[in-house]
């Protein structure tokens, strides 16, 4: 498992969060024209309902856009542009993302547990098992 794996699975489930928290149709303007590779790669995708995240990672098309890195980049651009505001003051996304990849990153050896930790992160938890 790489860091790069670690920050995406960060970073993914704060963009899912920032939809179901926030207003959507904002948080892809403020990801500005790396947004179109969020729809490219299908992790964001739209609705009847609006915009949502697609957490199954089986459902993505990272070649769509020529690589993962440019798909990270796109995440990484909606982590900037955008702000996490449900777990008390307001901090950018990518200051969030960095606060759990600075502690937590080689602090676990499996992906379920890492999944885990990552979930409760983003609930506002401290993102430490047991």
């Amino acid at each position: 498992m790489s860091y790069y794996w670690v920050e995406r699975e960060v970073q993914v489930l704060t963009l899912d969060r920032m939809m179901s928290e926030g207003d959507p149709q904002m948080v892809v303007d403020n990801t500005g024209d790396l947004s179109e590779r969020l729809f490219a790669t299908h992790i964001i995708q739209e609705g009847e309902d609006g915009y949502r995240v697609e957490l199954n990672k089986d459902e993505w098309t990272p070649e769509a856009v020529t690589s993962i890195n440019h798909m990270d980049s796109a995440l990484t651009a909606a982590m900037s542009g955008n702000e996490v505001a449900w777990c008390g003051e307001p901090i950018a996304g990518d200051d969030f993302v960095e606060g759990y990849t600075d502690r937590f990153w080689e602090a676990y050896e499996a992906r379920s547990e890492y999944e885990e930790s990552i979930t409760d992160y983003v609930d506002c938890g401290t993102g430490e098992l047991g």
